[in-house]
């Protein structure tokens, strides 16, 4: 080897290896910063390093302060990850692939004990080939505590008053904005699955108790693989906080089925149609309850729209947010739609038939069964009676004219003549005006 290639050997093996400067690393994996995040303290750590340290203790590895539970999941601070990207090239480049490989690792594992844990064996070549619930990065977020059923990419805006909401939201618009909206402290296998939200806008609303008005947007479907894991922030009067993976279907829009696409195709052109014969009004609030209607050729996207905006029969639209199948989703919005446009003719209705006009916590309302409303009138007729009769019924007073003797007949006592002629006379007598003798003196 001449000195040409033991000097070009050097100058590349310096270029590879840059030092990290102390400002620049981690003091827990002593590498280079990747996503670096940093807590309320003002130190500053990789995210995949920090959430598992938080998994031990809810406090800064460093100085012990405490911070939140889900302070892993903070937004990337952006100052210091240009910095470091921008000083050290090359340093930053080597450091990526080595987390990506890392992260992947991570996702094989947990594939790996999923399947064992639902019996399936790892050498089936048939559940090798779906992707697990739960494969993408988990979060720690705090929980909304609300049975509300929505679809990915759905609207909604939610008003925040008790304490705990509000102290979420505030943690939010310091954080990630990302939260989970929860049936229940539980996760219920048979019940709606689980949303991650992202606020998208927040205005406080002035007055002498904080309310905050957050619109939002469902990002993604998530399952809790750990139950464990729900727990209750203490001082926070109720605030939940979960590690959740978000999940997606097992297809994407290119892998579909020809015949699949064809079905998904025609049922833009009629839901485009229907769309623009409905009345303004009618189309403004169905738009403002699921958004815009996705791009032709979104077979996805337009699955879950048809999903949130079909008046269904109640239950159908938890069986389409619950599956993964994308193509199984697609042939059932497909054929509702049909149905309900072949029922809005035959009734000889409009566009509104096929289209429900309810905001999505509404269908669970007092009014949405005859059932409902009956028990409704019950109710208030009950109370009118306890409010006219309710206080003799308790204190055991008897109302005149009402005989509070159940299971025999009371006839009025017999009463002697004189005696009645007595009871007559001695209130006339009494009623009589005394006249005494007065002299003229006195007058």
């Amino acid at each position: 080897m001449n000195e040409e290639e033991q000097g070009k050997d050097a100058s590349s093996s310096e270029q590879e290896v840059e030092e990290v400067p102390q400002e620049l690393e981690c003091t827990l994996c002593l590498k280079l910063l990747y996503e670096p995040v940093s807590l309320p303290c003002g130190h500053s750590f990789c995210r995949r390093c920090l959430r598992r340290a938080l998994t031990y203790k809810k406090e800064c590895p460093l100085c012990r302060a405490a911070c939140l539970p889900g302070a892993a999941s903070n937004a990337v601070n952006i100052a210091l990850e240009t910095f470091a990207s921008s000083r050290l090239p090359k340093a930053w480049a080597a450091r990526k692939q080595e987390c990506e490989e890392e992260d992947d690792e991570d996702r094989q594992a947990d594939a790996q004990a999923a399947r064992v844990l639902s019996g399936r064996s790892q050498a089936s070549p048939a559940s090798a080939a779906v992707p697990e619930e739960g494969s993408g990065v988990s979060h720690t977020v705090p929980l909304f505590l609300f049975p509300l059923q929505l679809v990915p990419h759905q609207p909604m805006i939610f008003q925040f008053f008790e304490p705990r909401y509000v102290v979420m939201v505030e943690r939010l618009l310091a954080g990630n904005r990302l939260f989970g909206l929860q049936p229940s402290a539980s996760e219920d296998r048979d019940g709606p699955p689980g949303l991650l939200m992202m606020v998208e806008q927040c205005q406080q609303i002035p007055g002498p108790h904080t309310r905050y008005v957050v619109q939002t947007k469902v990002a993604s479907r998530y399952t809790i693989q750990d139950p464990s894991s729900i727990v209750e922030e203490p001082g926070t009067m109720g605030l939940h906080y979960a590690t959740v993976q978000p999940y997606d279907d097992i297809q994407d829009d290119a892998s579909l089925s020809p015949r699949v696409k064809e079905l998904s195709l025609e049922a833009w052109d009629l839901t485009s149609t229907l769309l623009d014969s409905l009345p303004n009004h009618a189309k403004r609030m169905l738009l403002h309850m699921c958004g815009p209607l996705p791009s032709r050729g979104q077979h996805k996207r337009l699955s879950f729209w048809l999903a949130s905006a079909l008046r269904l029969r109640e239950g159908e639209p938890l069986g389409l947010l619950r599956t993964r199948d994308l193509e199984m989703r697609v042939r059932q919005v497909s054929g509702l739609l049909a149905k309900r446009w072949e029922q809005a003719q035959r009734r000889s209705r409009g566009a509104e038939y096929v289209f429900r006009n309810q905001a999505p916590g509404s269908q669970a309302g007092l009014f949405s069964s005859s059932r409902a409303s009956l028990l409704l009138l019950l109710g208030l007729v009950l109370s009118l009676v306890l409010l006219r009769f309710g206080d003799n019924i308790f204190s055991g007073q008897q109302q005149p004219g009402i005989s509070t003797t159940i299971g025999r007949a009371h006839s009025p006592p017999e009463i002697h003549p004189s005696d009645q002629r007595q009871m007559y006379e001695q209130p006339r007598q009494a009623q009589e005006p005394q006249y005494s003798e007065v002299s003229s003196d006195e007058l």
